[in-house]
């Protein structure tokens, strides 16, 4: 992307050459705040589903700072944003199952009648 100077009059065009540091940071933060974006939208998609939404975790969108995770799995696959969502939805749908498997696991104990052993 090329910067233009709008000369005063009497003056010439000036081209700005942009810093590529400077590029490629504000790419990173876009792709940052994309991703952000996209999370939110797949938290709410898994929270409105009603076979997952029983073994939604209660505490997970306040326990995930969007922002803080997104540049996590941003920097983890070198800014692919397509590799960071695909990480995020694997790794949501674990943490998914893993909730669910320990529901199980304990309402199965608490189901469970006492043996007396007179």
């Amino acid at each position: 992307m090329k910067e233009i100077l709008i000369p005063y009059k009497g003056q010439d065009v000036v081209l700005v050459k942009p810093d590529p540091e400077e590029s490629k940071r504000k790419e990173q933060e876009m792709k940052v705040q994309m991703l952000s974006t996209t999370m939110r939208n797949i938290d709410r998609q898994y929270k409105k589903d009603p076979k997952r939404r029983k073994h939604y975790p209660k505490d997970m969108a306040t326990q995930n700072n969007f922002l803080s995770e997104a540049k996590f799995y941003l920097e983890q696959h070198n800014y692919d944003y397509q590799q960071a969502v695909e990480q995020f939805k694997s790794d949501l749908l674990y943490q998914l199952q893993h909730e669910k498997q320990q529901r199980a696991s304990t309402s199965s104990r608490s189901g469970k009648k006492k043996c007396e052993i007179f």
